[in-house]
């Protein structure tokens, strides 16, 4: 299995080149497909020790090519050369693509339009996952930014964002969030404050294009993130996402908003206690994200490529993401072992309200930085 991983370093980037560029068949046969893969060693790894072992061994004879950027830093590279050979109507560099640069694939019409005709288990997946690709590519796993409480100390949760603001500001000292620049749940925060000062349609375009001017609503929601700073936890925001979960495994803090993922691994490895519980905040929700996968529209391996688009959306591969990566899965919980179902417990694995696109967002920290400390 290892050996037939290929660590995208520049040289073998060269290589690739060198073949035609030709990823997806330098394998060669119909019944193997490459699959381009970035991120941390923990995706390479669920990669190489689960899913790939998992689906040769239901799929006889399909082989996977697996081509891995750590933390993705050959992605745009990537997707330029796959948007080139649609172009040119060339053998594309890979055949399925798992990274960041799958929506921009998308957004380009570089990757295919998926149906439950070709890909059966399509239909477990809830359509307002697939709209904002336009159903051109697959999520097969999520995560969101949730609301984390100790139940001993909280026996009622706010609901909505504004009941939320309400309740720390009666309960001073005991909610805190990190700052913006140093982790996704601490930027969510700010969005989501900003975003409920914000008209609906100026939210929409924050998160889709850069757009300067709905920035000029932003003013009122800095105004509340400035008059929450004497009420969090010693007046200080904590550096990073890890952090703030710490505070919480110490009693220090009573809430905080932290990442699904990283809350139940924490739980799974006992630093989290069964006091600590989890919710998700309305009006607006807090921000999470997909992960999507999506196939070459010039790709010559669709029908082996299919099988691995079915096989991820199966039951225990679903199960096995939610064992090794703490992540949502996106097929209903319901259909998980029940000791997996009782993690989800009040949350909704289907919501996932995007952040600020990235220069946006950018702009949003400085703003804070600038504002709120």
């Amino acid at each position: 299995m290892f050996k037939r991983t290929i660590p995208l370093t520049a040289l073998a980037l060269a290589l690739l080149t060198a073949c035609g560029g030709n990823g997806g068949t330098a394998s060669g046969g119909d019944n193997s497909f490459t699959l381009y893969v970035s991120g941390d060693v923990n995706v390479r790894d669920l990669y190489q020790k689960t899913l790939i072992p998992g689906f040769e061994k239901a799929n006889a004879g399909v082989k996977v090519n697996l081509v891995f950027s750590e933390h993705g830093q050959n992605d745009t590279s990537m997707l330029n050369r796959l948007g080139a050979s649609v172009k040119t109507d060339s053998e594309p560099p890979f055949d399925i693509m798992d990274a960041g640069a799958v929506k921009n694939a998308a957004r380009g019409q570089f990757v295919d339009v998926l149906t439950a005709q070709k890909i059966p288990n399509l239909s477990k997946i809830d359509q307002k996952m697939l709209d904002p690709v336009d159903s051109r590519a697959m999520p097969y796993r999520g995560s969101s930014v949730v609301l984390a409480y100790d139940s001993t100390k909280v026996t009622a949760p706010p609901k909505t964002m504004a009941e939320l603001i309400d309740w720390i500001k009666a309960n001073p000292g005991k909610f805190t969030y990190n700052s913006p620049n140093t982790g996704g749940s601490g930027d969510a925060f700010m969005n989501t404050v900003l975003t409920m000062h914000m008209d609906p349609a100026s939210a929409e375009k924050a998160s889709q294009a850069y757009d300067k001017n709905v920035e000029t609503q932003w003013k009122a929601g800095l105004d509340v993130l400035k008059s929450l700073t004497p009420m969090v936890y010693q007046r200080v925001y904590p550096n990073g996402n890890q952090e703030v979960i710490n505070l919480l495994s110490k009693g220090e803090i009573a809430m905080a908003p932290v990442w699904s993922d990283q809350i139940l691994a924490a739980k799974d490895s006992g630093l989290i206690k069964d006091n600590i519980k989890l919710t998700q905040i309305a009006d607006p929700p807090f921000t999470g994200s997909l992960t999507y996968i999506g196939l070459a529209a010039n790709s010559t391996h669709k029908d082996a490529a299919y099988k691995w688009f079915n096989y991820v959306l199966e039951k225990e591969p679903q199960a096995e993401i939610v064992r090794k990566m703490a992540g949502y899965p996106v097929i209903s919980p319901s259909e998980l072992p029940a000791e997996l179902q009782d993690k989800f417990t009040g949350l909704d694995t289907t919501e996932f309200r995007q952040g600020f696109e990235t220069q946006t967002d950018s702009d949003a920290k400085e703003a804070w930085q600038k504002n709120v400390p």
